[in-house]
């Protein structure tokens, strides 16, 4: 796509966006993928999770430019989370973070039992860890064909997360995949975060804790397939379907400071009309990514409805636009970020704005909103 002097990179989407056997589930790859599914102690070997994290105190480990890892004595309640080296995945430790004394770490073997009532009834499709030992996740498989009404059909997933560096701790989280296309279904990051527990002594041995979770996640999941049935019989408008994709790929923001000095050069060294030059080139590129990403939205909308005639032209075909355009473009470490990046919130955002349009229905969005 060309816009002037200015060129952006062709989007190209992967597979045949309407038969699943030329696609794979999009977050498979980001660790080991169990086809029949394991219980998570089992995943947790196989895996090859079931390392201990070291703490190092009151020595802090500190990251230089060049990687290499050097330690620093500190004053103050602080110590070091370290990952150690692992056979066959990683060569050498890895600093994870500094945290307070008041931090307590939880292994990741203690997090496998903790969640193994859970997995024995929903096994674990995939597990991993993320940022070299950072998080450890496990998605474990909910509902299967769940139909939504007119010919739509989800498997429901469970992600369990894990943080090491002291600013979460476990949560858990509800998504979905629509089978024909294997399209990601992100209803709302709070949905993906329903449930969190502090890492404290009492994750170890809490019966309590997994007990609310499964209420919780009964209750959230039972919402979210509403959600799911309201959208698909929810006609809208072509309004109504822009402004979904316009809150999936918006426009960048253009930064006050930058503009009063745009309109206004006299007096500013050369050195900073360049930077305002380069800034104005950036916000520029990011404009011309942006209407192109609308404009790719429309065209995967327009033949959506064309082969999904009972859904044509409601929330749920917009919103069919955009998990095809974001989890099947295209890009770098398109996978993780359908889960856990940029991807993840172009499609809670639009998401997001379905709820606004049917805000005055009981669709049992109370459960998104925190009430």
């Amino acid at each position: 796509m060309t816009t002037g002097h200015r060129t952006t990179r062709q989007v190209k989407i992967k597979g045949d966006r309407w038969n699943h056997e030329e696609r794979y589930l999009p977050f498979a790859k980001l660790g080991t993928y169990f086809e029949n599914g394991v219980s998570s102690t089992e995943a947790l070997v196989k895996a090859n999770l079931d390392y201990e994290y070291q703490v190092d105190s009151p020595e802090a480990h500190y990251r230089l430019p060049d990687n290499e890892d050097f330690r620093l004595t500190v004053n103050g309640p602080y110590k070091a989370i370290v990952r150690p080296p692992v056979v066959g995945k990683y060569d050498s430790p890895e600093w994870i973070a500094n945290v307070s004394d008041r931090y307590t770490l939880v292994q990741n073997r203690e997090v496998a039992e903790f969640i193994e009532p859970l997995s024995q009834k929903y096994p674990v499709k995939v597990a991993g860890d993320l940022g070299g030992g950072r998080a450890v996740f496990y998605v474990l498989a909910g509902q299967e064909n769940v139909d939504v009404g007119k010919g739509e059909v989800l498997n429901t997933y469970i992600l369990v997360k894990d943080g090491k560096d002291g600013h979460y701790g476990l949560s858990f989280g509800l998504f979905a995949v629509r089978i024909k296309c294997m399209n990601m279904q992100m209803f709302s990051k709070k949905i993906m975060q329903f449930y969190q527990v502090r890492h404290t002594e009492s994750i170890r041995d809490n019966i309590e804790i997994i007990s609310n979770a499964f209420t919780r996640l009964a209750d959230v999941e039972q919402s979210m397939l509403i959600l799911a049935r309201t959208y698909a019989g929810f006609p809208i408008a072509e309004k109504e379907r822009d402004s979904i994709f316009e809150s999936a790929y918006p426009m960048p923001k253009m930064n006050k400071s930058w503009t009063l000095a745009e309109s206004n050069q006299n007096g500013l060294s050369s050195q900073m009309i360049d930077k305002l030059a380069d800034y104005k080139r950036t916000y520029d590129v990011g404009v011309d990514r942006s209407l192109q990403m609308q404009s790719m939205a429309r065209e995967v909308h327009k033949k959506f409805c064309e082969e999904n005639t009972q859904v044509a032209g409601t929330i749920w075909s917009a919103l069919q636009a955009v998990t095809e355009l974001s989890t099947w473009r295209e890009g770098s470490k398109a996978d993780s970020s359908i889960l856990f990046g940029t991807r993840a919130y172009e499609v809670w955002n639009a998401y997001e704005q379905a709820k606004i349009m049917v805000s005055d229905y009981d669709t049992g969005s109370s459960i998104l909103s925190g009430s």
